[in-house]
């Protein structure tokens, strides 16, 4: 199992693609046993709806030059064009979300 917990904010599109990317390749050896969680805070889907990340996106666009926070439905389509599997994505006590992924079956 590989964790990234609260890291992919921080990057621009491009970037998380590579770093998932380089999970992936590590991963490989495992084969289908292994997995890759990401925990992560995730904007609703619709602007306007509730979530504790809105104003956390707003500060990780001032301090840093990544994408901020993401929809699960953004996080999903960077997972699969770094060739993963997406797999599930969890909401968590602590108000993040957990996605789960897997290498992609050939």
């Amino acid at each position: 199992m590989y964790v990234l917990s609260s890291v992919l904010h921080s990057y621009s599109d491009d970037q998380v693609v590579d770093l998932l990317a380089a999970v992936r390749d590590a991963m490989e050896p495992a084969g289908q046993n292994a997995e890759l969680w990401i925990v992560e805070g995730m904007l609703p889907r619709l602007a306007g709806g509730p979530s504790p990340w809105y104003s956390t996106d707003m500060r990780m666009r001032a301090l840093f030059a990544g994408q901020g926070v993401r929809t699960s439905e953004v996080l999903r389509r960077l997972v699969q064009d770094a060739d993963l599997s997406f797999r599930t994505v969890r909401p968590l006590p602590c108000r993040q979300a957990l996605m789960i992924a897997s290498l992609a079956e050939l």
